[in-house]
């Protein structure tokens, strides 16, 4: 069943136990030409869109017109007991009917009736295969970069991996950097504009990075 269709039946039940003995009849079509001798007839006469909201998930906003009118030699009576029944009932706006408009009976109004639509959101094609991410626990370590007569190296530019964060030598050579928990590690080491990729053992510190 549609979202419309239910509220509209939500808003007939709230009818009926308002206007209790008189009879409440749905009109599925335009107004009818002739009331009947006694009760109230009801019928849809607009569904519109009122906007679009994220409140819980996407909901499409529509909003249900509908017409009541009622009939009868206690139509008075029941009119006073519908417009009480719907005034503590926080989903329905009652409205006078616009001017112009042609009641079946002597007696009417228009009821405003919100009615939300989940909107279902197109989505990505299913996901074959499970994702997998390895994370490694991160360690600091110290180091230094030595040239091939094991002198420190100061203002060498070092890296652990390609994607590393950069740290700089300093007048010793010396260093502190971040790298994977791993018994060895790639360093990308830059000296005097010339790049190097040297791999070192990481098991015991500090380590020594031979530039030669």
């Amino acid at each position: 069943m549609s979202a419309a269709r239910t509220a509209l039946l939500g808003l007939v039940s709230a009818l009926s136990e308002a206007a209790e003995p008189a009879p409440v009849a749905l009109e599925d079509g335009p107004a009818p030409a002739t009331p009947p001798r006694s009760g109230v007839s009801l019928w849809p006469v607009a569904l519109s869109r009122l906007g679009r909201s994220t409140r819980d998930g996407v909901l499409v906003d529509l909003e249900l017109l509908a017409r009541v009118a009622v009939s009868g030699p206690d139509a008075l009576e029941t009119t006073e007991r519908l417009l009480l029944g719907l005034e503590r009932d926080s989903r329905y706006v009652v409205e006078p009917l616009p001017p112009g408009s042609a009641a079946p009976a002597p007696l009417g109004f228009d009821v405003r009736v919100r009615v939300p639509v989940r909107l279902e959101q197109p989505t990505g094609p299913p996901v074959r295969e499970p994702l997998r991410v390895d994370l490694r626990p991160a360690r600091s370590i110290d180091g230094a970069v030595h040239d091939a007569d094991g002198r420190g190296v100061p203002d060498a530019v070092v890296r652990a991996g390609v994607g590393g964060r950069p740290v700089v030598t300093d007048a010793e050579g010396r260093f502190r950097i971040l790298v994977a928990d791993a018994p060895s590690q790639e360093f990308v080491v830059e000296v005097r504009g010339m790049t190097r990729t040297l791999e070192a053992a990481t098991q015991h510190t500090p380590v020594v990075i031979r530039w030669e």
